[in-house]
């Protein structure tokens, strides 16, 4: 969603309306844990969101006719090297 917010209104990666999204986001959950620990839960999964949209892609992708396939699966490799480099940056 974050993404998708991201190239439509042509925001930086880190622009400060998405704190407030993020909290407006996680607020319903804070029944359960505090606000803290769910931010804290949301920035460890960001990363996985990369591999969920690449499976997505990637069984869509797998559907279509040879013509469609070959159109519409840069996705999944490119989803997969996002993931892979948001892991390296995080160990680096």
């Amino acid at each position: 969603m974050f993404v998708s917010l991201e190239f439509s209104l042509d925001l930086p990666t880190n622009a400060p309306e998405f704190e407030r999204l993020r909290d407006a986001y996680l607020e319903p959950w804070t029944r359960f844990e505090t606000v803290e620990r769910l931010r804290t839960a949301m920035q460890l999964s960001e990363p996985l969101s990369s591999i969920c949209s690449a499976l997505g892609w990637h069984h869509i992708v797998a559907s279509l006719e040879e013509p469609l396939k070959r159109s519409y699966s840069a996705p999944v490799p490119s989803l997969l090297d996002e993931f892979l480099l948001t892991m390296s940056n995080r160990v680096a």
